[in-house]
């Protein structure tokens, strides 16, 4: 009767046990292995009282092996965990297991049940052995639970295993993730840098991207496209909007560029001017290809840039160049003007002196007398032409003092009233009183004279030519036809005539030399460009207004400097006449030689002539004292005249010398002074400028 109930009492032992180790698989479910198994041995030798329990458990995918020994505290075995693991590996690999292995215990060496139960699933290779001193061990049952415990510990293992093998993964594909993530934001900020640098580049080089689909007339600007064609941002562009924008002068180019490019698929590298909706007007540069597809081109894609600073630059670098030119233009002038000035004045010299004495020998009423007026007459035109030649080659030279206007003007309009064409009209309108401005009377003079003579020259028949001289205070900047006027206090010197006007393609060019608009021998195209040179050179002004048909009027702006005392009217006495003193004439020129004896005689002087410097030297040298006065040509072969005045001064430096020059200039002025000359007369002369010259060279007769 015990027996049955003791195999029942065991047995339901046997299924608490197996329901107790079924249900610590919650425990060790995706556990580490070495957890894994160390439940395991504490749940078996607590479970089925044995004296120990030992695992070894290999990881087929490279994991570290785990192994573990658990031993019955309760029964105090004389072995050690490490020494039993020792011996139950050694016995596991000395097969055939045996069922029992002497093993020591507190009391000596004794036998030991030792059970061993394959551990693992798959691939997975392990043991699990446990052992125990009973001599019934194991009973089935124990065998039975020690074999479900197993796999279970199997299962666990190798869940445990795959779901660190996935957490695992999971990790790596974290940080993958992260690794990604990061590189996307770097990616991101990379990107929001390069926008960023390459608005600014855009935005510094003034250089705007676009994309245009032909087909759909879709178009994208960047932010600086928009700045550029002075559009809001919030508006989508269209292809309307580009073209309102084009200047009117460049639509047709622009049209037939972009069209003949989209017909063939070709880039396009352009220039052409935008009119911008506030008046403005910028010039761009146009650079784009296509985008081809198999239907043929779908989009430009391209760049706009503002061009223009280099354009404003590029013209203002053709107006120096122009100025370049002219100032080139007007040093050859100078060099001509200094070639020729000699020759040219003293065939000048030769007529209008010759002529003057012949004026002398006819008596009035003489058939003559109108003739050798006409020679005079031309003579001077010619001298007034070579002086608007010597203007130019004296650019900046003049003596500039503070000059009574109103004088220079009333002076020139009387001149210009004793030659005016039947039928035209001078009136005067002079108001400026004693106001002076600083400059040169000669060039003032140059001034009225050329713009009065134009008047009148633009008149056909009759009209009035009409002269308005006043004093303005100009308040605030003007705009003129020609330059900006600032403000401050000027004397303004208007000319009018009721002429035919002056077309607008001829208004722009007026001031240019050579320029004219009279026929041939009518005008040297001097006069005007003469005007603008000294009223620039005097920091003035000058203003153009015409209207074809009507008439035109010149009006220029002086600086006035205060006031000046006119000065006193041209004594017209009798010429200064000489005392017999002697003079010496030096001169290549043999007629004005002679001229210059006949007018020096009838003057009272002793005139002694030399057609060469050399000689004439030889022969002061040769008499120093009987010279009272020497009369000298600057430009002559051998000796200049300075060089000859330096030779003559060392000889008798208290001899006076008077220079004459076709060209005078700054230079020849200072090297003559250095020389000690007493004065430069400028040729062609007349009597009364060698009758004064000489008067105020000698010293004072009593």
């Amino acid at each position: 009767m015990e027996q049955p109930a003791d195999e029942i009492r065991r047995l339901k032992n046997c299924i608490s046990d197996l329901v107790g180790v079924l249900g610590f698989r919650a425990v060790w479910s995706g556990g580490e292995p070495s957890q894994i198994v160390s439940t395991l041995l504490d749940i078996l030798i607590g479970t089925l009282r044995l004296d120990f329990a030992y695992a070894r458990f290999q990881d087929p995918m490279g994991g570290a092996p785990v192994q573990s020994a658990r031993l019955n505290q309760e029964r105090k075995p004389a072995v050690p965990p490490p020494e039993l693991r020792r011996l139950l590996d050694a016995w596991l690999r000395d097969p055939p297991h045996a069922g029992r292995m002497r093993v020591p215990n507190p009391i000596g060496i004794g036998d030991v049940s030792v059970m061993a139960v394959r551990l693992g699933l798959q691939d997975e290779v392990g043991m699990l052995v446990v052992g125990s001193s009973r001599s019934e061990f194991p009973l089935e049952t124990e065998r039975v639970l020690l074999n479900v415990a197993a796999n279970q510990a199997a299962i666990g293992l190798h869940e445990g295993r795959r779901l660190t093998q996935r957490a695992k993964e999971l990790v790596a594909a974290n940080k993958a993730l992260n690794r990604q993530i990061t590189e996307r934001r770097r990616a991101e900020e990379a990107l929001r840098l390069s926008e960023a640098y390459l608005a600014e580049a855009q935005r510094l080089s003034r250089t705007g991207s676009f994309g245009w689909d032909v087909a759909t007339g879709n178009i994208n600007w960047s932010d600086e496209t928009y700045e550029l064609m002075g559009l809001d941002r919030t508006i989508r562009p269209t292809v309307d909007d580009v073209r309102r924008r084009v200047h009117p002068e460049d639509v047709a180019f622009y049209e037939d560029t972009f069209n003949r490019a989209t017909r063939v698929g070709e880039a396009v590298d352009f220039e052409h001017r935008l009119l911008l909706d506030n008046g403005a007007v910028r010039h761009v540069h146009v650079r784009a290809r296509p985008l081809n597809r198999e239907a043929g081109v779908v989009e430009y894609v391209g760049a706009v840039t503002d061009v223009t600073r280099r354009k404003l630059a590029e013209a203002e670098r053709l107006k120096l160049e122009e100025r370049l030119r002219q100032a080139e233009k007007m040093e050859a002038i100078g060099t001509l003007a200094g070639g020729i000035a000699h020759d040219f004045n003293n065939i000048l010299g030769a007529i209008l002196g010759y002529g003057e004495l012949a004026q002398r020998k006819v008596h009035d009423g003489n058939p003559i007398e109108d003739e050798l007026d006409q020679v005079m007459q031309a003579g001077n035109r010619g001298k007034r032409l070579v002086e608007h030649i010597l203007a130019f080659s004296r650019s900046g030279s003049a003596n500039r003092v503070a000059v009574h206007v109103q004088s220079v003007v009333e002076e020139t309009l009387a001149l210009l009233a004793a030659s005016l064409p039947e039928g035209v009209r001078l009136e005067q309108r002079l108001a400026a009183g004693d106001a002076a401005v600083v400059g040169d009377a000669t060039q003032l003079h140059q001034v009225a004279m050329n713009l009065c003579t134009n008047a009148v020259q633009a008149m056909v028949g009759r009209g009035v030519v009409t002269v308005t001289l006043e004093r303005e205070e100009v308040v605030e900047q003007r705009a003129l036809s020609h330059g900006e006027l600032e403000p401050g206090a000027y004397v303004r010197l208007a000319v009018s005539d009721t002429g035919s006007g002056i077309a607008r393609a001829a208004l722009e060019r007026i001031f240019d030399p050579f320029f004219t608009t009279k026929g041939v021998g009518k005008g040297t195209g001097l006069g005007l460009s003469l005007v603008h040179g000294i009223v620039a050179e005097s920091r003035g002004a000058i203003d153009v207004s015409t209207r074809e048909g009507e008439g035109t009027t010149f009006t220029v702006w002086l600086p006035y400097s205060g006031e000046t005392e006119a000065p006193p009217a041209e004594d017209m006495a009798e010429l200064p006449q000489g005392s017999g003193e002697s003079v010496m004439i030096v001169d290549d020129e043999r007629p004005l030689v002679r001229l210059a004896e006949e007018t020096l005689a009838q003057l009272g002087y002793d005139p002694a002539g030399f057609e060469s410097s050399v000689a004439a030297l030889e022969a002061f040298r040769a008499e120093p004292h009987r010279y009272d006065v020497v009369l000298t040509d600057q430009t002559m072969p051998e000796l200049t005249g300075t060089e000859l005045a330096r030779e003559i001064r060392q000889l008798r430096p208290e001899v006076p010398i008077v220079l004459m020059s076709g060209y005078k200039g700054a230079k020849l002025t200072a090297l003559a002074q250095a020389v000690g000359v007493r004065e430069i007369l400028h040729k062609p002369l007349i009597s009364r400028d060698i009758a004064e010259a000489l008067d105020r060279a000698l010293p004072a007769r009593i």
